[in-house]
């Protein structure tokens, strides 16, 4: 895989599954980086549930209970995973802080990645990425490259839907009572352990 990366590019994975698996993929490819993505799992739960009647209507889970326990079994799998990878091939970022700090965030996993990301040149892919989710309705065009380029096409583009509101704490409006109370029941001590905590404001969807 390597021999076909030019100086400077990265193979990237990002399938959720992964998670499950960090020991098995330290083992077999003990250079790998990981960078753990964690988001509020009401804000997860809130988007697999709308995504299940769009997009991923064949795969997302369409109750609140399937979808918060794999929230916490990933969780769990990443944590205990994590505590046998060095600190420098791990990198947890936190989604609430990738919103409201894009430029900072990118800039941190890019030296977490050994990258020279130019912080003018962050700041304005992601003003371009937020105008081409605009004009294309929520679906971002992926450029592709090698093997899989000559297959399917030079670019890709994200299914229309999958970039809803990608606000944080949309949840509390997009989530009915019998949905909080279940992420709540089955969540609630992986959720403090991970930061997020409940008030009495989320129940009533302000």
């Amino acid at each position: 895989m390597t021999g076909s990366l030019e100086p400077g590019e990265l193979f990237v994975d990002k399938n959720p599954m992964n998670t499950l698996y960090l020991p098995e993929i330290s083992e077999l490819l003990p250079e790998s980086r990981f960078i753990h993505l964690v988001r509020d799992p009401r804000d997860v739960v809130a988007s697999l549930l709308a995504a299940s009647h769009t997009w991923g209507s064949g795969w997302a889970p369409r109750k609140s209970r399937t979808a918060i326990s794999s929230w916490v079994k990933h969780i769990r799998a990443a944590n205990e995973g994590a505590k046998n990878i060095p600190p420098r091939l791990f990198l947890e970022v936190r989604y609430e802080k990738l919103l409201a700090s894009p430029e900072n965030t990118l800039h941190d996993v890019g030296e977490f990645l050994g990258l020279e990301w130019d912080r003018e040149a962050i700041k304005q892919t992601v003003e371009n990425n937020k105008a081409e989710t605009i004009k294309a309705g929520g679906g971002t065009p992926i450029p592709l490259y090698g093997e899989v380029a000559k297959r399917v096409g030079g670019v890709v583009r994200d299914p229309t839907a999958f970039i809803q509101n990608a606000k944080e704490g949309a949840w509390r409006t997009n989530l009915g009572l019998w949905d909080k109370l279940v992420v709540w029941y089955v969540a609630r001590k992986p959720m403090r352990q991970m930061g997020y905590f409940w008030s009495w404001r989320d129940w009533i969807g302000k």
